[in-house]
């Protein structure tokens, strides 16, 4: 090895430290990365709130449809109708 090697050598050793240094990128451009990486993991999806509207409705006619009907019945002795009963239910209801 000549003296011309080491010297080439000596100065590669020497220059190493700073070429590091300068090879690693400094905290805003890590910063500008990090923000990036954030905007394209988001995605909007704006189908979701119509999704859980969707979803929301159906559970609400399902639950309509399966409610028990409601029955009035009465028993009458002396020959009254159905209608008359109703009638004067009513009446009493409006009344209080």
């Amino acid at each position: 090895m000549n003296t011309n090697d080491f010297d080439i050598q000596w100065q590669k050793r020497m220059s190493a430290p700073n070429e590091v240094q300068n090879s690693v990128p400094g905290d805003d451009v890590i910063l500008n990365m990090a923000k990036k990486a954030q905007r394209q993991g988001k995605t909007k999806r704006l189908w979701i709130p119509y999704v859980a509207a969707a979803c929301l409705l159906s559970g609400v006619i399902i639950y309509g449809l399966t409610l028990p009907n409601e029955e009035v019945k009465f028993l009458c002795n002396s020959g009254c109708s159905a209608q008359d009963v109703i009638i004067s239910a009513n009446k009493i209801v409006n009344q209080e």
